[in-house]
């Protein structure tokens, strides 16, 4: 696949691509590539490519691939159905825009199979989350979603449910408001009203709920939800550059601090996570009741064969990650089988990481940084496991699964001290990503501000030529990480970091001088006054002459708090300096 993308061509009218319009124009395209299973996922991922570089180009064949794959949404495989639906993410944008396609697919919430109908609801839920709700006239799609919630099927029915609650998620009351006239049956009404209490309880609204909707010429009997066209909203402001975050130790009591990195704003913003939902969520679980070794275990079996089933309903799923963490509140860990039930967990739980559904994939992050907190360096081998999916995440394009990833490796570098994590981390700095080599410097500056030297001495090269690399990077955001990273290094191996800061080029040096001198974080090396006097090794004429304005590194005091009082993040305060 990723051949043939580098064979599609870049530029309009060239032979390729007029022979690509030519083969979704002939029509057989729906029988003969989208039938089989290896087949339709081909084809599918195929489409997929050939949007993402025609762009626009595409749009004018949208109508002619789109009745297939509807079609696909039913197909008995969830691989294809989940390929359709990232096809027909990529028809919105870049091929066109959601309202535009969602307008041809009116036929799918009627369409016969039940599959297709859930698969439209599913569909709409991730345009909203990744679109915004004004990406949509929602008017129009809503009345389709309450004659759905009398579905036959209760997959469907529920689907529906999920949908209008995931509405009232971005855009709030008025569609609570909008319900009341559709004539839904009482009891139904409830349920639904309910769904939406707990939603506004758990602090998960968005920032554009309950805002105004886009200005429209007042007609009789028009639904109030209406953001068909996307314009500029009140975000979330960021707060000034500083150090603060909220702390590990214990459950804040009063809205946290916030780092004032682009990805933490941007993210809150966009409907991303940070850590302040993750600790109010960690014990928002059931109770349950655990009387033995043995209850314990049974409970761990339930949860275990629910994640690892792909195919259980997406909220069950959930369900069931939050008693794992109910589990761990209420005395599992006591038991010295919970860690070997955890062991035979790791599958379902790097699965449930790797899920399409942004709910699942968030409970999934929410559970694993809630057992780093708790249980901390006796899962290293867990967070081993997990860590690459994990990373995976990041550069996801849903901010909330992006940003799930990222906070719960923050608690497991936190939290978790294995030196075993360090080689995932630097790898990633080798990423083609921008995103996720950014953040892996990032992470690399936490762990050396909050590990043990002990911890970190396995990996002295590796530390080294990582901060190198990522002291040239590209990406600006990830040299001012890997800068802040070199400070934190040069307390842990004094003679490697002057080694270091030797080979490189004078306006590096200047430039990590600059980030010493400069820097408000609470793990940089501040100034003279941390440095200990008499403690100057003589440096040779010749490292002078190379190096006239800056002296040799010097250890500090230590600087690094306890694990109780520590705080994540505190290494993204003033990343862009």
């Amino acid at each position: 696949m990723n051949g043939l993308n580098r064979r599609l061509p870049r530029q309009p009218g060239l032979p390729l691509k007029e022979h690509i319009y030519n083969c979704v124009q002939s029509g057989p395209l729906s029988d003969r590539v989208l039938r089989h299973l290896t087949v339709s996922v081909n084809g599918l991922e195929v489409l997929c490519l050939m949007v993402d570089r025609m762009g626009e180009e595409f749009k004018p064949h949208i109508s002619t691939v789109l009745p297939a794959v509807i079609d696909r949404l039913g197909d008995a495989k969830d691989q294809v159905r989940d390929q359709a639906q990232q096809l027909l993410l990529k028809l919105m944008l870049p091929a066109s825009s959601p309202q535009y396609v969602f307008e041809r697919m009116s036929g799918a919430f009627t369409h016969k199979l039940w599959h297709v109908r859930e698969g439209v609801l599913v569909c709409l839920q991730n345009t909203i989350n990744r679109y915004g709700a004004r990406s949509l006239q929602l008017s129009k799609t809503v009345p389709a979603i309450c004659k759905l919630l009398d579905d036959p099927n209760a997959q469907v029915r529920e689907a529906a449910v999920c949908t209008l609650t995931e509405i009232y998620r971005h855009v709030g009351e008025k569609v609570r408001a909008d319900l009341t006239r559709k004539g839904i049956p009482q009891q139904k009404l409830s349920q639904i009203f309910a769904r939406f209490d707990d939603v506004r309880a758990s602090g998960n609204m968005l920032p554009t709920a309950d805002m105004d909707p886009v200005e429209a010429p007042s007609r009789g009997g028009e639904d109030e939800v209406d953001f068909a066209k996307p314009h500029s909203t009140k975000v979330l402001q960021s707060k000034p550059k500083g150090t603060s975050s909220i702390s590990l130790g214990s459950k804040p009591k009063g809205p946290a601090a916030r780092s004032s990195s682009s990805a933490t704003s941007s993210a809150a913003a966009a409907g991303g996570v940070d850590e302040e939902l993750f600790i109010k969520s960690f014990e928002d679980v059931p109770k349950v009741k655990l009387f033995s070794a043995r209850d314990m275990m049974d409970q761990m079996s339930k949860v275990n064969t629910i994640l690892s089933d792909p195919n259980q309903d997406w909220e069950k799923r959930v369900d069931h990650t939050r008693l794992l963490r109910a589990l761990v509140v209420h005395g599992a860990a006591d038991h010295d089988e919970f860690f070997q039930q955890l062991r035979v967990l790791e599958p379902s739980l790097v699965l449930a990481v790797k899920d399409l559904r942004s709910q699942v994939v968030r409970e999934a992050c929410i559970t694993i940084a809630y057992l780093a907190q708790q249980l901390g360096n006796k899962i290293d081998r867990f967070a081993e496991v997990v860590f690459p999916a994990l990373f995976n995440l990041i550069p996801n394009s849903a901010k909330i699964m992006a940003t799930s990833g990222s906070v719960c490796i923050r608690f497991i570098i936190q939290y978790v001290h294995s030196n075993r994590l360090i080689p995932i981390i630097t790898s990633n700095m080798s990423s083609k990503s921008n995103t996720i080599r950014r953040q892996a410097c990032e992470f690399l500056n936490q762990l050396l501000h909050s590990w043990g030297t002990h911890t970190l001495e396995k990996h002295i090269a590796i530390l080294q030529d990582s901060i190198r690399r990522g002291i040239s990077d590209a990406d600006s955001e990830a040299r001012a990480f890997s800068r802040k990273a070199f400070w934190g290094f040069a307390e842990h191996f004094k003679s490697q970091a002057d080694a270091l800061l030797g080979a490189l080029d004078p306006s590096k040096q200047k430039m990590l001088q600059g980030e010493l001198s400069n820097s408000s974080s609470n793990n940089s090396l501040n100034s003279a006054e941390g440095l200990r006097p008499g403690k100057q090794r003589a440096r040779s004429a010749s490292q002078d002459r190379t190096l006239p304005k800056y002296g040799t590194l010097e250890r500090t005091g230590s600087i690094r708090k306890s694990a109780g009082t520590s705080r994540i993040s505190s290494s993204r305060s003033d990343a862009g300096s």
